[in-house]
């Protein structure tokens, strides 16, 4: 799957994903192009059958929030099923860096 999203200023991000997965989950994810990073996100506790299954995660680099420096505009992120387990995803946003 792929989306478009858009940064004000350049700077350092992170990328946050709304989801949910009755089970740990890894995806690929790459922005705009660039080499695919395997993101592990954790059990939601189900697949949305009530609201309190969604759950916010930042992409990881290894352990920590992966940092992503971006140009002002639009960018395409691109996120891909590494290991055929389920998940929902409702929205992506990037965060600025502090």
């Amino acid at each position: 799957l792929s989306w478009s999203c858009k940064v004000e200023k350049e700077g350092d991000y992170y990328l946050a994903v709304r989801y949910c997965t009755d089970r740990d989950v890894a995806r690929k994810v790459s922005v705009d192009g660039a080499l695919a990073q395997v993101s592990t996100f954790p059990s939601s506790g189900g697949m949305s059958s009530s609201a309190n299954e969604w759950r916010h995660a930042i992409v990881l680099e290894g352990k920590k929030a992966k940092k992503f420096h971006l140009k002002a505009g639009a960018h395409t992120v691109r996120m891909e099923n590494a290991d055929g387990a389920p998940m929902n995803t409702d929205y992506l946003v990037f965060l600025a860096v502090n």
